[in-house]
């Protein structure tokens, strides 16, 4: 289709000056034309030309560049994670209603007897004076949870294990309070420092003087040995000879390596080796124990068997140191007193609410060892009647006889038969018979 265009052609003249008020434009006279060769009129604007064709498409604006975004700002960082105090270590486990309720203030007058009336739930306490329970408290403390009935105490030791003591029935005192600054702690008499300030004490008593320093010096606290949770075990051989360990007792080592023979200690052996003494052992009271350290063994004046005929020789055993194998028969001279005929009859001793049994555990030259026949026990020979079996021997000189520890027990810790119950009305050929066992061949 051809457009409409203006007859007259619009002259070039400069624009005018911009002005607040302009006369308008005469309207230009419009002819129709029919080709494209037409001119328009020159006294029309280009800008005034009108066409059907459509507006040719401008380029969109371009926006005015802007500066480049900056980017979003970081957040802040975290702070640093501060590790998680460290827990407290847990608590002890505590059996249910044993320690859960606080326990009531401790009287002060630890060590004292324990009597009913007085006696509180909570209470802490340990063994006493009159004690005759063995290790049922296993040296530990523990408290009363119960008045049984008038005396009676129940008391849950830290062992757990439970049970009913005596706090003025039977006129007895099975426990005493504990310190509450040792609770939990065992007391065990029969330590180190407990033995040396005793054996002190011993010495003093007849007379003597001596530090602990000087004590410490005579033993060897290295070798010592706590025979007490051991069980009963096989006889074994020392020199040949059979014997048993001492289950239930406490050995301090004495001070002897390089004593003897020119400082060999083939005496002492355990393999069986030529020049291995036998073992044995000497009940003595406590008094004389310093005695035999200092002067070692002496043949007494109670020589029973000085007429007796040895049981494997025919020939008569003599006078000399009586020794055994058989610590059943040692408690009774080292509880003292049960040997009428003995100048050292002494009673046991007691130190606080403990009694104790101390006796020597010894070598002896094997072929020094006389074994009697006496009335009360016929053969004395351990490879016919067993180590229980045996009653006595004799050492004829007492440097055949060596001590090399000194062994204590607590009277209140096992079930102690006296001298009278083991050979009275022939207990002893009752209750022994010749041993047919194979460690005894």
């Amino acid at each position: 289709a051809m457009g409409c265009r203006s007859t007259k052609q619009m002259p070039q003249v400069a624009s005018p000056a911009p002005s607040t008020a302009q006369a308008p434009l005469p309207a230009p006279a419009t002819v129709c034309t029919t080709g494209p060769d037409t001119a328009p009129p020159p006294s029309l604007r280009p800008s005034m030309l009108v066409s059907n064709a459509p507006p040719p498409v401008q380029p969109p604006a371009q926006p005015p560049a802007q500066p480049p975004a900056k980017p979003p700002a970081q957040p802040p960082a975290p702070p640093p994670v501060q590790p998680a105090p460290a827990r407290p270590a847990p608590r002890p486990f505590m059996a249910p209603n044993f320690f859960a309720q606080p326990t009531p203030r401790q009287p002060s007058n630890s060590g004292a007897n324990v009597e009913f009336a007085k006696a509180q739930i909570g209470l802490l306490v340990r063994r006493g004076p009159d004690w005759k329970w063995g290790d049922q408290d296993d040296y530990l403390d523990g408290e009363v949870v119960e008045k049984v009935e008038d005396g009676l105490l129940k008391v849950k030791w830290h062992n757990q294990k439970e049970q009913t003591y005596r706090a003025g029935a039977d006129n007895a005192y099975d426990l005493v309070i504990a310190d509450p600054k040792h609770r939990g702690q065992r007391h065990d008499p029969l330590n180190h420092d407990f033995f040396l300030e005793a054996f002190c004490k011993a010495v003093e008593k007849d007379g003597g003087q001596m530090t602990k320093a000087e004590a410490a010096k005579l033993f060897r606290k290295d070798h010592g040995k706590d025979f007490r949770k051991w069980t009963e075990k096989l006889p074994e051989r020392r020199g040949g000879v059979l014997y048993k360990p001492p289950v239930g007792w406490r050995r301090f080592a004495l001070d002897v390596q390089g004593k003897y023979d020119d400082g060999k200690d083939l005496w002492m052996g355990m393999s069986g080796k030529p020049g291995e003494w036998a073992v044995a052992y000497h009940g003595t009271g406590f008094g004389t124990v310093p005695k035999i350290l200092k002067d070692g063994f002496v043949v007494g004046k109670g020589q029973g068997a000085i007429h007796s005929i040895d049981t494997r020789t025919g020939r008569n055993v003599g006078s000399g140191v009586f020794v055994t194998p058989n610590l059943a028969v040692g408690e009774c001279y080292a509880n003292g007193g049960e040997d009428g005929a003995s100048e050292n009859s002494e009673a046991a001793v007691v130190i606080g609410n403990y009694t104790f049994y101390f006796a020597f555990q010894c070598r002896v030259r094997p072929r020094a060892i006389r074994r009697p026949s006496r009335h009360f026990a016929f053969c004395n020979d351990e490879e016919v009647m067993g180590v229980d079996g045996v009653f006595e021997w004799v050492v004829n000189d007492p440097k055949d006889l060596r001590p090399y520890g000194v062994l204590v027990r607590i009277k209140e810790s096992f079930k102690h038969k006296p001298l009278g119950q083991l050979i009275g009305r022939q207990n002893w050929h009752k209750h022994h018979k010749p041993a047919e066992s194979p460690e005894y061949r």
